[in-house]
């Protein structure tokens, strides 16, 4: 039996590192593959960033509309990838986006459009706005959210 101790000894170690090794092995494999697909989820949130800082005014609520199906296929992606801590309020962030109206995105001034219904009415104030619309806010208000998402997965 004593000639045969080394030998069970050497096996023993050898299949506890050898477990071990494969254990870590498994664990940073699934942490590069969180890591990779946080990545991807980044830059496809720089890809709408830029087309929305750069997409003309009235194309900014259909590059919203056919952003919104892929967009919400990434954050499902990576729900389970974010912190616990920060999960809620990216899902929460995740469900605004996908529910902006065009109200929303294009900013109805309710002062101006009441103004031009009554413009002859004794007493009504001029808007402070010169348009009816106001993209320079809406747009403002999707970059911000993006950016904000972009944090929430780091």
């Amino acid at each position: 039996m004593k000639a045969w101790l080394p030998y069970i000894l050497t096996g023993v170690v050898s299949f506890i590192v050898g477990f071990g090794l494969g254990v870590l092995t498994h664990v940073l494999a699934l942490r590069k593959d969180r890591h990779d697909r946080l990545r991807a989820f980044r830059d496809n949130l720089a890809v709408l960033v830029d087309k929305f800082a750069t997409a003309k005014d009235a194309d900014l609520f259909s590059i919203h509309q056919q952003s919104i199906e892929q967009f919400g296929e990434a954050a499902a992606r990576i729900g389970e990838d974010i912190r616990p801590e920060r999960r809620y309020d990216f899902k929460r962030a995740c469900r605004y986006y996908c529910g902006m109206s065009e109200q929303d995105i294009r900013n109805f001034d309710a002062d101006h459009i009441t103004y031009e219904l009554f413009k002859g009415v004794t007493g009504a104030k001029p808007p402070k706005t010169s348009s009816v619309v106001n993209y320079k806010f809406g747009r403002q208000k999707i970059i911000d959210l993006l950016i904000k998402l972009r944090d929430f997965s780091r």
